[in-house]
């Protein structure tokens, strides 16, 4: 299988965090630091890439989650501790048997080498991790489906919930809940498998045609308040509107 093909399907192909709206904490807001995700492909000697989300958190806390390319479809984190010098723009964290360090800019964070040095040669701009700015994590309400104006029933709406950290989508489909995995690789979506209750009820029909067009996903597009996914139609499928920040 190649390599372009492993990442396409890495699970841990999410592009999908509202990093402009995580607050940060007072430690982080003096050294200059905010509360962000980063997310890229780093070398690695025996599979395809290993694919790598950074999360720094509140609290001088940062979160490292890796797959590891061709080899496994597992996730792994790891949580640390982390220190920040503002004069050399250097992050180090500890955790059990591994130390690391990355250079941070507001827009990307360099993985330096055991030393806390810069890596140099041909392979060193594929250590680079890059800012997630996209907007998915966030309740979404669905509006129309196939161009067609679609209402709630009472307090209740079509909806979906992204969840970054462990590629989850949950939300309502008209009768019942969902579950299920997504992954993103640029604007591009793949929603499922998607697994439901079994309720009955007169919105039946809808759920099915919501569903289907889930599992036809292919693209997505976020233009302000509205998330808009398509198929393969030059039309949209589906089209939301954000309802809260999660």
């Amino acid at each position: 299988m190649s390599y372009k093909k492993h990442l396409n399907q890495a699970l841990v192909a999410l592009t999908t965090i509202l990093a402009v709206a995580c607050k940060t904490s007072p430690t982080a807001e003096n050294q200059g630091l905010s509360a962000d995700y980063f997310l890229g492909n780093l070398p690695c000697a025996d599979c395809a890439a290993i694919r790598t989300l950074v999360q720094i958190e509140k609290n001088n806390q940062i979160s490292i989650t890796r797959q590891y390319v061709g080899k496994s479809d597992s996730l792994i984190t790891l949580k640390s501790k982390f220190k920040y010098t503002p004069e050399t723009r250097r992050i180090a964290y500890e955790s059990g048997s591994e130390k690391g360090f990355f250079l941070y800019s507001p827009e990307k964070l360099t993985q330096l080498d055991q030393n806390g040095n810069r890596i140099t040669g041909k392979l060193a701009p594929r250590y680079e991790l890059h800012r997630d700015t996209l907007t998915l994590y966030r309740f979404w309400n669905l509006k129309q489906m196939q161009g067609k104006p679609v209402e709630s029933i009472g307090k209740t709406a079509i909806y979906l919930r992204f969840r970054p950290k462990k590629l989850e989508v949950s939300g309502f489909a008209g009768c019942n809940r969902l579950n299920g995995r997504y992954s993103v690789q640029g604007q591009q979506i793949k929603i499922g498998p998607v697994a439901t209750t079994k309720m009955a009820c007169d919105r039946s029909e809808t759920e099915s045609a919501f569903l289907q067009c889930l599992q036809e996903a292919q693209r997505f597009e976020i233009r302000e308040e509205s998330l808009l996914i398509w198929g393969k139609t030059p039309n949209p499928l589906l089209e939301f509107q954000v309802s809260r920040l999660d």
